[in-house]
């Protein structure tokens, strides 16, 4: 079974090794696991398929990264998406140029572009995108409405 790692406090998926620790892993059924301090591996589960009217949405606690059943008109705020959806979604709209965006998260530095690039998900609330929002001058509708628009390219 696969498992992510997680830091606790705050609650977020691990994007990279952490003290040797790979951000995700496979775990035969019974093996044990062990975790960095302030970490732990939940496993990831796979996505339910949800009834007409309703929809699954990403949810990460403290026992699994897995999902939410909800109703499809309560669907909230996108909270995370890939960079690749991430990036497509920036080229396909009108809010933000790809180029603005490259040049902004190259001038801060190396490890931002590793992030950035190569994160296995991108949350709304991540302090890089919190900056970039401040220095585009973006609305909360604006980035919401980026996230939203790069959830739905598959």
């Amino acid at each position: 079974m696969k498992y992510q790692l997680i830091q606790i406090n705050p609650l977020e998926r691990a994007s990279k090794p952490v003290g040797g620790f790979p951000a995700v892993r496979e775990v035969a059924e019974g093996q044990e696991i062990g975790s960095p301090e302030g970490y732990a591996y939940v496993p990831v589960l796979d996505k339910p398929d949800a009834t007409e009217g309703k929809m699954a949405v990403k949810k990460l606690t403290e026992e699994s990264d897995g999902w939410e059943i909800i109703d499809a008109h309560q669907a909230p705020v996108v909270q995370e998406v890939t960079p690749l959806q991430l990036r497509l979604s920036i080229l396909n709209g009108d809010i933000l140029s790809l180029e603005q965006l490259d040049a902004a998260i190259a001038s801060k530095g190396a490890e931002a572009q590793i992030r950035w690039n190569y994160a296995p998900s991108i949350p709304i609330n991540h302090p890089l995108v919190v900056e970039l929002k401040a220095a585009f001058g973006l609305s909360d509708d604006q980035v919401e409405q980026i996230f939203s628009d790069a959830a739905q390219i598959v």
